[in-house]
């Protein structure tokens, strides 16, 4: 937000699709154009980095229930059927990560931005994976078998380094 005061800018893009058809949202991926990168102080790829980025690699972190607070490693989930439902502008993201994990997960794919109703979610007692972006939307209907999966960030070492150095200055 341009109103937000700022001593460093940090541009996130997205390291596989990069900047897809270079248009700004809602023709195109972008929430800024890409000419935008030249005035920010670092620049982090998720995925894949091109010279000058740094490259953040993202995993499955730990699985909340809805109902209890339960937290439980995504590994417990191994040996169980999984239905992972994903309403967020890259799910394939967030399903790979879930595999990464060692999971056999059924995917269900829904739009960016939907509006989750409990018959979305109606397998039966199987355990159901979601990002804490769609947990949020289910939070109201929760049952027992629903779980959120928070992402875990992995960052280069000199990447807190070059932060640390920029606030300095």
């Amino acid at each position: 937000h341009y109103a937000l005061g700022r001593d460093i800018e940090i541009a996130v893009i997205d390291g596989e699709r990069r900047f897809g058809n270079g248009h700004c949202l809602p023709s195109g991926p972008l929430r800024e154009p890409a000419e935008r990168l030249k005035k920010v102080d670092l620049v982090v790829a998720n995925g894949v980095a091109a010279a000058g980025e740094f490259a953040m690699h993202v995993k499955a972190g730990e699985a909340v229930n809805l109902v209890s607070g339960e937290h439980r490693p995504v590994e417990q989930f191994r040996s169980q059927h999984i239905h992972a439902v994903a309403g967020i502008g890259h799910p394939a993201r967030f399903f790979t990560a879930l595999r990464d994990a060692g999971l056999t997960v059924e995917v269900h794919v829904f739009p960016d931005h939907h509006a989750y109703r409990l018959e979305d979610l109606a397998f039966g007692d199987a355990a159901v994976l979601m990002t804490e972006k769609d947990a949020v939307k289910c939070q109201r209907f929760a049952r027992p078998n629903l779980w959120s999966v928070g992402a875990q960030v992995e960052m280069p070492d000199d990447f807190g380094a070059q932060v640390l150095g920029l606030l300095r200055r």
